[in-house]
């Protein structure tokens, strides 16, 4: 049984080993020892913004959902996407404002996040607009591809990670 590491971020150096453990769609649960590349903020054109996440290689064929795990078995992440050179993990400290909604009466709903419905990608002093979701907030409110956005509630913004900064929003 895995033990996840809650009360404390993981402490993944750079070449740790570690091991992504999972099911793929077509067969059982096979795991994959990887190394820990890189640990840093990560930002993505689709509304993905993490101020630390864990990378690591090489590829696990069922990486999504899959489980992280430290040398001492600890749950130290939950594999979330494939990338060019590895996966990138959310590390399961972040994951806690989720695990305390769901108490002991059953599941609840987590804490809201924002979410636009765009996919953005810098521009010259703004964010961009490369897609926008059919019926999310963003098309509701008539953002199209194309468009930049130069201010969000009154404040000029430069990227997608300065977005966020004093939103009180967590990544």
């Amino acid at each position: 049984m895995l033990r996840p590491s809650w009360a404390s971020p993981p402490r993944l150096p750079l070449g740790q080993p570690a091991a992504i453990v999972g099911m793929g769609a077509t067969g059982p649960a096979a795991g994959v020892l990887v190394r820990v590349t890189a640990v840093g903020p990560f930002v993505a054109y689709w509304e993905y913004l993490l101020d630390r996440a864990v990378f690591v290689a090489p590829h696990h064929p069922a990486f999504g959902g899959a489980a992280l795990v430290d040398p001492a078995g600890a749950l130290v992440g939950v594999v979330s996407l494939r990338l060019q050179a590895g996966h990138l993990a959310i590390p399961i400290d972040l994951l806690a404002p989720t695990r305390e909604a769901v108490g002991a009466d059953g599941p609840a709903r987590p804490p809201a996040a924002a979410w636009l419905g765009i996919r953005a990608v810098g521009t010259n002093g703004g964010i961009g607009v490369a897609g926008v979701s059919r019926a999310g907030p963003a098309e509701t409110a008539g953002l199209r591809v194309g468009d930049v956005i130069m201010r969000v509630n009154g404040e000029r913004v430069s990227d997608v990670r300065a977005s966020t900064a004093g939103s009180g929003r967590s990544p």
